[in-house]
């Protein structure tokens, strides 16, 4: 996720000192408990703002939103409970407030795409909101615009496949337009990243089709018009390419992170704004262990340098690009085997440091599913490489290929979506979780 927040901040916050102090590895969670995290955002004081859920019961999972300070802290968390499975996808900041995007099956008999806002100095709820339609939604990515407008992207389903949708919201939640896009009966169509230009145009990462699915990235104006020739697409030859996260560089440039050859290959690739494919890029394991990666996100430093961290089961990648598509470090981290939760990984860039959030597994690959957050704060120059209290950080040997996936556009369906409000009835409230952290250095 790439709010127009974390692109401001980037400029405005002089880098840091290069101590090992500076730097750690931390676990939080709670004796017999379940914490999933897999969403960051920064704001421009170096905050630190991480959030999903907590897995209680099989039938009970509240969100889960904390603050830290840059240096690993914690200031405040919350929970927002309900008497159902609710999570939180994404999350982003202006600074003042921040917004939480995901979906909720505790406020209304289907599951509902989830918005609620919080203040970022004392955690108080401002307000909730939940869109609904059968037989399910929910909103898998958040941005904001410099107006203060809130921009959420997901899928609803139907009754033989998916659509996905945008919404506009004002800050105050009340809905500007909806907007839907889709393939035709038995096909899948879902946005998963979003990201507003400086301006106003809004673009969205996913994927769309039948079988196998194809990367898209589509285009809209603020006033939710589809873009003429867009969306775009990568496709490849019978398997599954996926845009997942996407963001812009100062140039406006478009920079997408997702997977290839159905998860076995790390995906990015660059458009210019008026939709012009730059460059695509993979990176993959060319050994016979091989690694297959679920989700893979992105982030941007001031000086247009690309970050994405990918995750598998054993390994957390992380990877820098410059502008041009030219690795420049690849590095991985990891503990033990089956570390990690497959569907759990964000990125952010500060200053002098990156942040990893993610899941770890406490008792893996035997006893209890007792699962902590993780996050992670690491050079960005991927230095400070070694082993830390069983943590090891090294160089990874990722096989690198210039993208063969074909470009293209598409044409589906624009439409204005009909998902209809419901009320917000979480309950917000203080957890209690602890951190332990691991210096780095």
């Amino acid at each position: 996720m790439m709010p127009f927040v974390r692109e401001l901040m980037m400029a405005a916050v002089a880098s840091g000192g290069g101590g090992s102090s500076d730097y750690w590895i931390a676990t939080i969670g709670g004796a017999g408990t379940t914490l999933n995290l897999s969403c960051i955002a920064l704001d421009s004081a170096g905050n630190i703002y991480v959030a999903d859920r907590l897995k209680n019961t099989p039938t009970w999972s509240p969100i889960v939103l904390i603050k830290y300070s840059s240096s690993g802290d914690i200031q405040w968390q919350k929970r927002l409970s309900g008497n159902a499975e609710d999570s939180a996808l994404s999350i982003a900041t202006d600074g003042t407030s921040i917004y939480i995007t995901g979906y909720s099956r505790s406020i209304d008999t289907i599951q509902v795409a989830y918005l609620a806002k919080y203040s970022c100095s004392d955690g108080a709820l401002m307000w909730q909101i939940g869109r609904k339609i059968s037989p399910y939604a929910l909103f898998n990515n958040v941005a904001l615009a410099s107006t203060g407008d809130v921009y959420a992207v997901g899928n609803f389903g139907t009754n033989t496949g998916a659509i996905a949708f945008i919404m506009k919201f004002t800050s105050s939640g009340s809905l500007s337009w909806q907007k839907s896009l889709g393939s035709g009966s038995n096909n899948v169509t879902n946005f998963n990243g979003v990201v507003v230009g400086s301006d106003g145009s809004v673009y969205v990462s996913g994927l769309d089709g039948g079988g196998n699915y194809d990367l898209i990235l589509a285009k809209y104006s603020s006033a939710g018009a589809l873009q003429t020739g867009w969306p775009k697409t990568l496709v490849g030859s019978s398997t599954n390419d996926i845009g997942y996260d996407l963001a812009l560089d100062s140039s406006g440039n478009i920079y997408i992170a997702g997977i290839s050859n159905s998860s076995q290959k790390i995906l990015i690739t660059k458009y210019n704004s008026t939709g012009t494919h730059q460059w695509h890029r993979t990176l993959y394991d060319n050994t016979s262990n091989i690694l297959g990666f679920d989700i893979v996100k992105i982030a941007i430093d001031s000086n247009n340098n690309i970050y994405i961290a990918a995750i598998s089961s054993n390994h957390i990648i992380i990877a820098k690009y410059n502008s041009s598509g030219v690795v420049q470090w690849q590095r991985y981290l990891t503990k033990s085997i089956n570390n990690f939760n497959n569907s759990s990984v964000d990125i952010a860039v500060i200053g002098s440091a990156l942040y990893i959030v993610s899941t770890k597994k406490v008792n893996a690959p035997v006893g209890p599913a007792e699962e902590q957050g993780l996050l992670v704060r690491l050079p960005l120059d991927g230095t400070l490489t070694g082993t830390y209290d069983g943590w090891v950080y090294s160089a990874s040997t990722l096989t690198e290929q210039n993208g063969i996936l074909t470009v293209g556009t598409r044409t589906l369906t624009a439409a204005t979506s009909t998902l209809l409000a419901t009320i917000g009835t979480l309950t917000s409230e203080n957890s209690s979780f602890t951190i332990a952290k691991t210096p780095v250095g």
